[in-house]
């Protein structure tokens, strides 16, 4: 802690104080002002933010000296989640008294160029006003920034850091296509073998976008989790953007994600990794690839049957768990339209914010920029995914699902369970699929096992073993305590078996012998983007040890003709 810190620290213990309204000509202010600048994680005091709020505090005296008519001016500090100031004035205006917004930290915290100019417009401005005889308060306040073209002045410099030019953004698109277009492949021949269902190729450019966006220099703004290269770094971004990771099917493309391990079920025998991210109330139909930040908001593959590719559905578990249907069915295009959303809703919060609400909002438009940019260029690289939908008309669902399509020759309609199971005998599943849906959703003890045992007569009778498969696990492990099935493999993995070094390439071989002495990287990110650079596959259980024992990059490169 430097000496600044420890003794802002010494004042706030001695005056017990989390935040107060401070006058500007107090010396000690910054001290004081310190006192609701705390860590959001660990509580310690933030030595960052105190140097940030310094600096904001000298401003904020700058402006408060030009400020006419002013009684007082006073800093707040604010200690949710970190730091954050307002400005407030009380202006005497005639026999009137009103209080008008000097500024809040959205024009703090502004580059020095772009906050000397709004200052001088500023000063302008209020010039202008007390030339009226009976001047509106408002007209004396120092607004954040607004959403016209120039709200951002200090992107450039912020995407100069990224390296976000146009040819920078195509080739680490370029490098993650190719990357993905093996994993997705991999992921479908498994996703065949454990699902018995059809993976959208989709899934194969939402990876490449996350791992595009894992490549770049620097973690997204205000993260709050290590994002060190790679995976997490792509996600990062993306929920800082989105507000959606990738989970579930969407982990299954990540460099190891398809050597996760299920966990244990209570008489210690592996769990069926199709309970993997399969809430409570999810529909045996909807398959997760992608998380939501509250609720249980998450997103999944919704699959009509199991013969055509699936829909895209959108459920919040934690709320109603009901299931709708999102109107785009090809991932890239729901990602667009995301990103189109989340831009209009940014620009309203940042004309509306005070406080850190702005700074959060600007922090989380300049995320949304930054994948919108790596997404046009997936666009432009992949064009428009053709897609095998279910082409069947689409009919009311029960409450907790959304629209389904109805097969031919049988009738999707509300039935009591003894309709629905007279109308299965006669051939109808119709009446047994709506039914059977409701009760899964309803998630009522007493009819559990009829809501399980119809459904999935309804399905098997329709040849879609697949969708009865996953129902009858659901209801066998319905009250799992976690929906996260699929854990990390220990780390180090194994060294390779005689027989995996046998059936080796050579250049392989002979990277082992020089690196299998060496002790094992400390964790799985940094030997993954070392596996990346050296161009060695982490699913080939040799390339992979090579990479996690190496310690001298450039002799490996040689070794392995690169």
């Amino acid at each position: 802690m430097s000496w600044f810190a420890a003794w802002a620290q010494h004042r706030i213990d001695k005056s017990h104080v989390d935040g107060l309204a401070l006058d500007l000509a107090d010396p000690d202010a910054p001290a004081l002002l310190a006192g609701g600048v705390r860590h959001p994680l660990t509580g310690d005091p933030d030595e960052a933010a105190v140097y940030g709020l310094v600096r904001v505090l000298a401003r904020a005296r700058r402006i408060a000296a030009h400020f006419p008519l002013a009684d007082t001016v006073h800093a707040a500090p604010l200690a949710d989640w970190g730091w954050a100031t307002s400005l407030r004035a009380e202006l005497r205006i005639g026999d009137r008294t009103a209080v008008a917004p000097v500024a809040t930290d959205g024009v703090l915290a502004l580059p020095t160029e772009a906050f000397e100019a709004r200052l001088a417009a500023w000063q302008l401005a209020c010039a202008q006003a007390l030339t009226e005889a009976d001047p509106d308060p408002a007209a004396f306040a120092f607004d954040p920034p607004g959403r016209d073209g120039a709200d951002d002045p200090s992107w450039p410099a912020f995407a100069a850091a990224l390296d976000l030019g146009p040819d920078a953004v195509r080739e680490r698109v370029r490098a993650s296509l190719a990357w993905s277009a093996v994993r997705y492949e991999r992921a479908a021949a498994k996703f065949r073998e454990v699902y018995g269902l059809r993976l959208p190729a989709g899934l194969g450019d939402f990876a490449a976008l996350t791992d595009a966006l894992g490549a770049l220099p620097l973690p997204a703004p205000q993260a709050w989790s290590a994002q060190p290269p790679g995976w997490a770094r792509g996600a990062g971004w993306l929920s800082a953007a989105l507000r959606m990771t990738p989970a579930g099917l969407g982990d299954w493309l990540e460099d190891g994600g398809l050597q996760r391990l299920p966990a244990l079920d209570a008489d210690g025998a592996p769990l069926d990794p199709r309970l993997d991210w399969r809430f409570r109330r999810d529909a045996p139909p909807f398959v997760t690839f992608a998380s939501g930040d509250s609720d249980g908001s998450h997103w999944g593959f919704w699959y009509d049957s199991p013969q055509h590719e699936p829909r895209i559905a959108h459920n919040w578990a934690r709320d109603s768990a009901e299931t709708d249907l999102e109107d785009q069915d090809e991932l890239v295009a729901l990602l667009e339209a995301t990103v189109a959303e989340r831009l209009e809703i940014l620009v309203e919060e940042r004309d509306s914010s005070t406080d850190g609400d702005y700074v959060y909002a600007l922090d989380a438009q300049r995320a949304v920029r930054v994948v919108a940019l790596h997404l046009e260029a997936l666009r432009a690289a992949v064009g428009a995914r053709p897609l095998d939908l279910c082409p069947w008309p689409r009919v009311p669902g029960p409450v907790g699902s959304p629209t389904l399509a109805e097969p031919p020759g049988h009738h999707v309609r509300p039935a009591d369970l003894a309709g629905a199971r007279a109308a299965l005998a006669e051939g109808d599943a119709g009446p047994a699929l709506f039914l059977g849906l409701r009760l899964h959703w309803e998630d009522d003890d007493d009819t559990r096992d009829a809501a399980g045992a119809l459904l999935g007569e309804a399905w098997r009778a329709l040849g879609w073993d697949a969708l009865a498969e996953i129902l009858a696990l659901h209801v066998r492990h319905r009250d799992l305590p976690n929906v996260g099935v699929l854990q990390e493999p220990p780390w180090p993995p194994p060294r390779p078996t005689d027989a995996e070094l046998g059936a080796a390439p050579p250049a392989l071989q002979v990277a082992w012998d020089f690196v299998q002495a060496a002790a094992p990287d400390e964790d799985s990110a940094s030997a993954q983007a070392r596996a990346r650079r050296l161009g060695l596959d982490w699913d080939d259980p040799v390339a992979r040890a090579v990479a996690v024992h190496t310690a001298d990059e450039a002799a490996v490169a040689r070794l392995l003709g690169g």
